[in-house]
C-alpha cells in the first residue's frame, strides 16, 4: 500500500471515531438528564412515603334510617331519571339545595392532590 491509501483509511477511520465520541457525547447528556429526572423522582416518592397513607375503601354517611332498612328519601331511589328531573323541577329552589346538600353529604368525593 502506498502512503496516499494508508492516510486516506486514516481519515476515514478518524472521522468514524469523531462520529462515534459525538454519538456519546449526545448520549452523556442524556442519560445525566435522565439521572436528574430519576433523582426528583426518588424525592417525591420519599416525601409521599413519609406522609400519611390515603384512607383505603369509600366513606360515606349512614343515617339512622339508613341503617335500618328504612328508605326517608321518599322512594327516589326506585325513580328514573325523568320522575327524579320532575321532582326536583316541583322543589323550590332552597328545598332542592338542601337536598342536594344531603345528597352530597351521604356521597362525599374525596379529593387528592
Amino acid at each position: 500500500m502506498d502512503e496516499k491509501a494508508v492516510q486516506k483509511l486514516l481519515e476515514e477511520r478518524d472521522g468514524k471515531i469523531a462520529e462515534h465520541l459525538e454519538k456519546i457525547d449526545s448520549q452523556e447528556s442524556t442519560i445525566q438528564e435522565q439521572g436528574e429526572t430519576i433523582q426528583k423522582l426518588n424525592e417525591r416518592l420519599e416525601k409521599l412515603e413519609a406522609g400519611p397513607a390515603p384512607a383505603k375503601g369509600r366513606r360515606f354517611v349512614v343515617s339512622k334510617g339508613a341503617d335500618a332498612g328504612e328508605h326517608t328519601d321518599g322512594g327516589a331511589a326506585d325513580d328514573g331519571a325523568d320522575e327524579l328531573a320532575e321532582k326536583l323541577e316541583k322543589m323550590s329552589p332552597e328545598e332542592r339545595a338542601t337536598l342536594l346538600i344531603k345528597v352530597s353529604q351521604r356521597h362525599p368525593s374525596v379529593v387528592t392532590e
